[in-house]
């Protein structure tokens, strides 16, 4: 999995200039190497963006919006910097995104307003567990003679996986 990581960040150095994004400038422009961290950033922010998106959408019950941006979210989680680990809880916790949001993006076809809502509500609390699973991860990995690696309240999609609450 690091290595289809990897050979897609390559491959994304290659393709992308050198100040993506900035003005231009006259002067020569040297090239930019993008690192997994730079890829990962992107995708995060991409997903954010998307993220936002849907919630306007929720407010002002504008269901094309949700669904375009819940297909987006679907095709960002797929990209190779999306998956920075290979750990089954990982795994776990991109499925169940994934699942969301083509959930969410059906609500918004059917122009089901409050499951749409209900799930964009499950999709945030994935992302949270995710991202705190994630930094404890790291903790554990750079500490692992001080952190306990023992934390029931941790557990791989704890009381995630049934309704939304």
């Amino acid at each position: 999995m690091k290595h289809s990581t990897v050979a897609a960040v390559a491959a994304l150095a290659l393709v992308v200039p050198a100040g993506c994004g900035q003005k231009a400038d006259n002067g020569p422009q040297e090239a930019r190497v993008v690192t997994q961290r730079d890829a990962l950033t992107s995708v995060m922010y991409a997903k954010l963006g998307h993220s936002r998106a849907i919630m306007e959408g929720l407010a002002l019950s504008d269901f094309r919006t949700i669904e375009k941006n819940a297909v987006e979210l679907e095709r960002v989680s797929q990209s190779a910097a999306w998956m920075i680990t290979d750990s089954v809880t990982y795994v776990l916790y991109s499925d169940q995104f994934r699942q969301i949001v083509k959930t969410m993006a059906q609500q918004a076809r059917d122009e089901d307003l409050e499951a749409a809502t209900a799930e964009f509500m499950r999709m945030t609390e994935t992302c949270v567990a995710c991202h705190t699973y994630l930094r404890r991860e790291r903790l554990i990995r750079d500490f692992p003679e001080t952190i306990s690696q023992v934390d029931d309240r941790m557990g791989p999609l704890a009381a995630r996986t049934g309704p939304a609450r």
